[in-house]
C-alpha cells in the first residue's frame, strides 16, 4: 500500500483527476451519449499517461527545487528512486504515443503536441517554466486550448465547435492563467533561489493573488452571462448561468479566507481551486443532458 501511495503521489493526483474529468466531459458533450466505448477508454488512458509523463518529468528535472518548494513529493522526499521515476516517465510517454498512434492520427498529433509543451516547460534547454509569461502560455495552450478543442474535435469527428465549447475554452484559458499564477505563490522561496521569474517573484504574493482573483471573477461572469448572448445548442442554458454564479461566489469566498503570504493557506487554496476546475466540467455536462 505504501508503494502504491507513493506512485499515486508521483502522478500529482489533482492533475490526473483534472485530465480525467475534462476528457470524459468533452466526450459526453461531443457524443451526447452516456455510452462509453473502447475508443474512449483507450484515448483517456493515452491522455492520463501523457499527464504522468509531463508531471513526472517535471519532478525529475526539479528535484533540488522541490526539496525547498514541495519537500513532500516522492523524489524530493527520497521515497521514490530516480531510476524508478525515469522508467515510469519513459514508459508513460512511450505507451501514450503508442496507444494514440494505434487509435488515430488526430489523437497522435494531439498527444504529441501536449507532450512537447510539457517537455519544454521543464527541459532546462528551453525551460518555459523560467519566465511567468512562457509558463502561463504553456499551461494555457495545453489546459485551455488543446485539451478542450482537441478532444472535442476527436470525439465529435470534426472541427465545427458550437458556442458552448468556445465559451468553455475561453473560461479554461482564463482559469489556466490563474493556475499558472496561483501555483507559484507558495513556491516563491525556492523559485527565488534558482532565479525563476514567476509573477509572484516579480510582483509579490498579494498583488499576484489579487490579479488572479480579478481574472477569475471575470471568467465566471463571462461564463454566467454567455447563454444570454450566444445561441447554445445545449438543453439548459440556465444551468450554465446558475452554476457559474454559484461557483463564482464559492471562489470569491474561498479567496477572501486566504492570506497569500501564508504558505499552507495558499496551498490549501490552490488545491481547492482545482476542485472548482473539476466542477466546471460537471456544469457543462449537466447543462447538455438536462432537459430544459
Amino acid at each position: 500500500m505504501k508503494t502504491l501511495r507513493t506512485l499515486w503521489e508521483f502522478t500529482r493526483p489533482h492533475t490526473i483527476v483534472g485530465s480525467a474529468v475534462s476528457v470524459t466531459a468533452l466526450y459526453l458533450m461531443a457524443s451526447r451519449s452516456w455510452e462509453f466505448n473502447s475508443f474512449f477508454f483507450l484515448s483517456l488512458l493515452a491522455a492520463l499517461l501523457c499527464n504522468i509523463f509531463i508531471t513526472g518529468y517535471n519532478q525529475l528535472v526539479d528535484i533540488e527545487l522541490d526539496k525547498v518548494n514541495k519537500p513532500d513529493l516522492p523524489l524530493a522526499a527520497g521515497k521514490l528512486k530516480v531510476t524508478t521515476a525515469r522508467i515510469i516517465v519513459f514508459a508513460s510517454l512511450t505507451l501514450s504515443l503508442a496507444i494514440a498512434g494505434v487509435l488515430s492520427i488526430h489523437l497522435l498529433g494531439l498527444i504529441g503536441l501536449i507532450s512537447l509543451f510539457g517537455f519544454i516547460y521543464s527541459w532546462k534547454g528551453i525551460y518555459l517554466k523560467r519566465y511567468h509569461q512562457t509558463a502561463a502560455f504553456a499551461i494555457i495552450i495545453v489546459r485551455g486550448v488543446l485539451i478542450n478543442l482537441g478532444f472535442y474535435a476527436l470525439y465529435s469527428g470534426g472541427f465545427d465547435f458550437p458556442a458552448e465549447i468556445w465559451t468553455l475554452t475561453l473560461f479554461s484559458i482564463l482559469f489556466s492563467a490563474g493556475i499558472a499564477w496561483f501555483k507559484d505563490i507558495p513556491d516563491m522561496e525556492g523559485d527565488a533561489q534558482v532565479e525563476i521569474g514567476s509573477l509572484a517573484i516579480k510582483q509579490g504574493a498579494t498583488k499576484t493573488f489579487t490579479s488572479g482573483v480579478w481574472l477569475l471573477g471575470i471568467a465566471y461572469s463571462v461564463a454566467a452571462f454567455a447563454p444570454l448572448f450566444f445561441e447554445f445548442a445545449l438543453s439548459s442554458g440556465g444551468i450554465v448561468t446558475f452554476g457559474h454564479a454559484v461557483l463564482g461566489i464559492a471562489f470569491l469566498v474561498l479567496a477572501s479566507k486566504t492570506d497569500p503570504s501564508v504558505k499552507h493557506q495558499m496551498k490549501r487554496f490552490y488545491l481547492s481551486f482545482w476542485v472548482l476546475f473539476f466542477l466546471e466540467y460537471v456544469i457543462w455536462v449537466l447543462a447538455f443532458f438536462t432537459v430544459a
